[in-house]
């Protein structure tokens, strides 16, 4: 009996086929693009820890920390993303800290620390956009840090400027070599 019900197994996958589903890998851009609602043409690159310490300790580049689980942070993406078309910037590094900070504290202590080269007595805030040249921050925003600026009575045409010129001077910085 159970030789039959092995052999009436093993013929119907043979009847029905079986077929590999290729699983395509998603790029940088389309994760971020579904992580945040944006379009998946965007500059955003997902960035691994030791990258980012290194990043901090070395490079210049722009570095958003950001958590695709908080509202504050999606809000900032979009305007983000907008200015980073208008500036033509074309790669921006992203991270999640908050993954560290949860699961390894050692290592979140130390990226705190890098960041406090820069900026002594800094709190860890999300969302936050970094200018970062030669190990050294040279220029950084959390214009979405509080609570208020979610509200879209609080992002009067005024504010939304100051916010995108914030961001401007940010990739500015890094794109002028």
């Amino acid at each position: 009996m159970k030789k039959a019900v092995i052999v009436l197994i093993l013929v119907s996958i043979l009847i029905t086929g079986c077929e590999a589903k290729k699983v395509e890998k998603l790029t940088d851009s389309e994760r971020f693009a579904n992580e945040y609602g944006i379009s998946d043409n965007n500059p955003f690159i997902y960035a691994k820890y030791d990258e980012v310490i290194e990043l901090f300790q070395s490079k210049k580049a722009i570095v958003l920390f950001a958590n695709s689980d908080d509202e504050k942070s999606k809000k900032a993406v979009k305007v983000i993303y907008e200015q980073s078309k208008k500036d033509k910037v074309d790669k921006i590094y992203y991270y999640n800290p908050m993954i560290l900070k949860e699961k390894q504290p050692k290592k979140y202590k130390k990226l705190v620390e890098e960041i406090e080269k820069s900026i002594p007595d800094y709190k860890l805030i999300l969302p936050t956009l970094y200018a970062v040249d030669n190990g050294k921050i040279v220029n950084y925003s959390d214009c979405f840090s509080k609570k208020e600026q979610l509200e879209d009575e609080y992002l009067t045409k005024k504010r939304k400027e100051s916010i995108n010129e914030k961001y401007s001077n940010i990739f500015n910085y890094c794109e002028s070599e």
